[in-house]
């Protein structure tokens, strides 16, 4: 699939995943991918964390918690406008509308980087 159809194809359902990932991840998150990711991840205080196609934004709602500041990207405007309603009160969360490969920022700027499977 090229990448302009499978842009049109997450804004199409952009809707549809949000509400079935929510807060917490459909059950493979819950189960399986958010215990891992954040076994993996280990402690976040003080990191700059570059979370690569956040979806709604909930993994990056959880790392911001602790994390010193999270720039979350995904290609999907529509994702990243649900993920921006839903972090109003986290100040430390960067989102970007942006396809990963064209994201700019000085070589070891992160001190993470996540990218989870869908």
């Amino acid at each position: 699939m090229k990448k302009a159809e499978n842009k049109l194809r997450w804004e199409e359902i952009a809707g549809i995943w949000d509400k079935g990932i929510g807060e917490e991840g459909d059950i493979r998150h819950k189960l399986v991918i958010n215990p891992i990711v954040f076994e993996f991840l280990g402690n976040l205080r003080g990191k700059k964390i570059l979370d690569a196609g956040c979806g709604n934004g909930y993994i990056a709602r959880k790392m911001a918690k602790t994390a010193k500041v999270v720039v979350a990207v995904d290609f999907s405007d529509g994702l990243i406008k649900r993920a921006r309603k839903k972090s109003q009160e986290f100040t430390n969360i960067d989102y970007r509308v942006k396809n990963i490969e064209e994201l700019s920022l000085p070589d070891k700027y992160f001190d993470l980087v996540g990218v989870y499977p869908v």
